[in-house]
């Protein structure tokens, strides 16, 4: 229910949805085409959530830095990395990967470098339409493909979030005798850290954060970014609202 849930919520906490709600009000009610403080209100949002000088600086206060590879704990042996970085295309019969791919290659570049020896795949099917697209599972076979051994790669196949990638794992872990008092190499987005690294603390699980996928650039004082609004900005805004509700239900839920 709560996944479910979560997918109806996400399309009504979006700055673009925001953005189009008030501007068909100002179309079509005469109340707010009439008034022009909802004109300018329009305006402004459209400025402030395509602003990439605003949208870095809630990124940089937002995300979870990424650490240099020697501040790795040595008795790191397994690499988590959870999923949402790509999907399967069923006519092509290939994985596709997407903007959050760097946390997977992050992983692949500690494993082929000696930082940990294992790899765990967190992630089943987030999706509503397709359940059999449980990501875990290609991107394993993928792994395997391109060289890696199937006997160093451990997944997760149940979870359709945050919360259940914690639990789930918890699970994979007891059963394959590793212990939960061993340190865990915990990697995704800087962005979905503070709440991915809360969910693990709950259930039980030792983690370390080594964050990938970094969105927060320099604020940069130039024309383009302090006045023309850019559509990546507004994904970014996505993103990180998406992350302030999971945080806020999780906390109120007990989640984390």
């Amino acid at each position: 229910m709560f996944f479910y849930a979560s997918k109806i919520l996400g399309y009504f906490t979006t700055p673009l949805s925001w953005i189009l709600i008030l501007a068909l009000l100002i179309a079509f009610i005469k109340k707010f085409r009439n008034n022009r403080k909802y004109f300018f209100l329009l305006v402004f949002m459209i400025f402030f959530f395509g602003n990439q000088f605003f949208g870095n600086i809630v990124y940089h206060w937002w995300e979870i830095k990424p650490i240099e590879k020697k501040e790795i704990p040595k008795n790191t042996k397994i690499a988590i990395v959870l999923s949402g970085f790509s999907y399967y295309d069923f006519n092509l019969k290939r994985i596709h990967f997407n903007q959050s791919c760097d946390r997977i290659f992050q992983t692949l570049q500690l494993y082929k470098q000696g930082y940990v020896n294992k790899i765990l795949i967190s992630g089943g099917s987030g999706s509503i339409k397709r359940p059999e697209e449980i990501e875990s599972v290609f991107v394993k076979e993928y792994l395997v493909s391109i060289g890696i051994n199937a006997n160093d790669i451990l997944i997760e196949s149940n979870s359709k979030n945050t919360y259940e990638n914690a639990k789930f794992t918890k699970d994979v872990l007891i059963k394959n005798g590793y212990s939960l008092n061993d340190t865990y190499l915990l990697v995704t987005s800087g962005y979905h850290m503070r709440r991915s690294i809360k969910c693990f603390e709950k259930q039980g699980i030792k983690t370390f954060a080594f964050a990938a996928d970094g969105r927060s650039g320099e604020s940069k004082i130039y024309p383009d970014e302090l006045l023309v609004p850019k559509s990546g900005v507004y994904q970014m805004w996505d993103n990180i609202i998406h992350e302030w509700i999971g945080f806020i239900s999780y906390w109120i839920t007990g989640k984390i």
